[in-house]
């Protein structure tokens, strides 16, 4: 399984920061925040291979895209953080769903006003 967080953001850079060194300080909390999601989500007793990749500074819907060329299944949210709460797909959701090479899986979660049983 291949677990896929993409972003695009401008990181502010101070004057004596190395070229890129904000950019690896965001992806490391990227991947840290990944990984507790994926733990709280499906628990320590993982019987396939999981690999983690975080993409900053491209559009999502592309990086999702590209990394899942050659995948079987692609799931991913209804919808993301966008000003936009009562849209029933999100940006990214939307454009995966329409250019995915595989078939497309999209999850709406319990906030997003999903009716409880």
């Amino acid at each position: 399984m291949r677990v896929v967080h993409a972003w695009w953001a401008y990181p502010m850079v101070g004057a004596d920061d190395a070229p890129g060194q904000a950019a690896e300080g965001l992806g490391g909390d990227a991947r840290a925040a990944v990984e507790a999601f994926v733990g709280d989500t499906l628990g320590g007793g993982l019987d396939v291979a999981l690999e983690i990749e975080t993409v900053q500074g491209r559009q999502a819907s592309a990086a999702v895209l590209d990394a899942a060329e050659e995948a079987e299944l692609l799931v991913v949210g209804s919808r993301g953080t966008g000003g936009f709460g009562g849209l029933l797909l999100g940006s990214v959701s939307q454009q995966v769903v329409h250019h995915a090479s595989c078939p497309v899986v999209v999850v709406r979660g319990r906030e997003s006003g999903a009716e409880q049983s």
